[in-house]
């Protein structure tokens, strides 16, 4: 049976490994990589350290299947990540060039110079904390992410944080669509591509109303 439970430092092992199995649009990025730690490094690791309290996995068989982790405001985050992240495990990989042109090089120069303006992007105001969550292939359309937000956006309504965003591939309809049922709706930002911003409030009353419903009609 699946439980849901804060994520710790014995989890980074699967962790790690489902943030690379689903980077690349929702598919797996291992075949694209000579470092499996750089992806978790920039969208993973860095927001169990800043914001444990909002980092949860979905566990079942004693080992992590599943996880969503995120932060409660993205602007703090964002010069913590530029300022302190950033400079400390960049040490781990290749020096960043102006022109990056393979997978592994375009996240090197994103993890030194583009997440900070790629985070704190004029619109998001209403919407402080974003997120990121992610599934073992094998685990998908078993209501486990559904189960994994919903625990995130009461963590988050229950700290007093408003709304929540989102970046997801404009090539990942899976992910997409997801979100639609999850009740985010799109954010205008300038400068989106090549990405859809998402976002909602952390109010779960219509996702938790909806599912009382279905029950009852069904």
């Amino acid at each position: 049976m699946a439980t849901i439970r804060l994520h710790n430092d014995l989890d980074l092992d699967e962790t790690r490994r489902i943030c690379v199995r689903t980077a690349n649009s929702g598919q797996d990025s291992t075949p694209m990589t000579e470092f499996p730690d750089l992806l978790p490094d920039i969208f993973l690791v860095p927001y169990t350290v800043h914001d444990p309290d909002l980092c949860f996995v979905v566990e079942e068989g004693g080992r992590a299947v599943g996880y969503i982790v995120g932060c409660a405001d993205t602007v703090r985050f964002a010069t913590w990540f530029r300022d302190e992240w950033a400079p400390e495990i960049g040490r781990k990989y290749p020096q960043p060039i102006e022109s990056p042109k393979t997978w592994d090089e375009m996240w090197v120069y994103c993890l030194h110079f583009n997440s900070y303006p790629r985070m704190v992007m004029p619109g998001i105001e209403d919407y402080p904390s974003h997120l990121h969550i992610d599934l073992a292939p094998e685990y998908h359309r078993l209501g486990l992410g559904r189960e994994l937000m919903l625990t995130y956006l009461d963590a988050l309504n229950a700290a007093g944080v408003p709304g929540v965003h989102a970046c997801v591939s404009a090539h990942n309809p899976g992910g997409l669509k997801y979100y639609d049922n999850m009740g985010f709706k799109p954010i205008e930002v300038p400068d989106p591509a090549p990405v859809v911003w998402l976002g909602r409030s952390t109010d779960t009353t219509d996702l938790t109303e909806a599912k009382v419903v279905a029950g009852a009609s069904g």
